[in-house]
């Protein structure tokens, strides 16, 4: 078979060339639609990865909005439950005597305390204190004790001296207490300002503690 011999002379090089920048931009073209294919796959799915994941904080904002209504209205049921066995102590009408003579003298300060709520109070501590700095005690008080709802009692704050000071003075009077389901502790403050000057002994209040009960609460103790 004889040789085949290729005239290179005779090609046409420029309709070569033309053909072959032709055939490449063809690929180009389709190297270009391709690439346009995959970045309009890339961006739906983008899209579509952003609204699942818009979903998702949109679920977990809802999830936390019902948590905080549930909580809510568990604390609301937990109250309205306490609030069927809350005391309210009040304070009411004081009083102011002075006993004895020379050389002992006992002074008394006293004020009624009401238990007005549905529930008992159980009385776990109690103190007064004077801007004299002086010690009063409150002997008929008994610590621990239960206050019924709707019973009274007079709480006596006496002081025996020999050195009789009849200048103004106030007293506080502080009672901390509890409800009987023991969950909560309260306190109490009333504030008396008593005289024992001659011929015009007097008391009143400075403050009786119009709180209600719920602002009297204590804080709950950490352990």
């Amino acid at each position: 078979m004889p040789a085949m011999t290729i005239d290179l002379g005779h090609i046409d090089w420029i309709a070569l060339g033309a053909i072959a920048t032709f055939l490449l931009a063809l690929g180009t073209v389709w190297l270009g639609w391709q690439t346009r294919d995959v970045s309009l796959k890339t961006g739906a799915l983008a899209e579509t990865t952003g609204e699942e994941m818009d979903l998702l904080r949109k679920q977990a904002d809802a999830m936390r909005d019902l948590a905080d209504l549930t909580k809510q209205e568990t604390e609301e049921l937990r109250e309205a439950r306490f609030a069927e066995f809350l005391p309210v102590l009040r304070w009411q009408e004081p009083g102011v005597a002075l006993g004895g003579q020379a050389p002992r003298w006992t002074m008394n300060v006293t004020v009624l305390l009401t238990n007005e709520g549905p529930g008992p109070a159980r009385i776990r501590a109690a103190q007064v204190t004077t801007d004299t700095a002086e010690d009063f005690l409150m002997p008929g008080l008994t610590v621990p004790s239960t206050l019924p709802p709707g019973e009274r009692i007079s709480v006596a704050c006496r002081r025996e001296t020999t050195a009789l000071d009849r200048r103004e003075r106030v007293l506080t009077i502080s009672l901390r207490y509890g409800d009987m389901l023991g969950e909560f502790e309260y306190q109490t403050t009333a504030r008396l300002r008593a005289t024992f000057e001659e011929h015009r002994y007097g008391v009143g209040f400075v403050d009786s503690d119009e709180r209600s009960a719920l602002e009297r609460r204590l804080p709950r103790t950490k352990t």
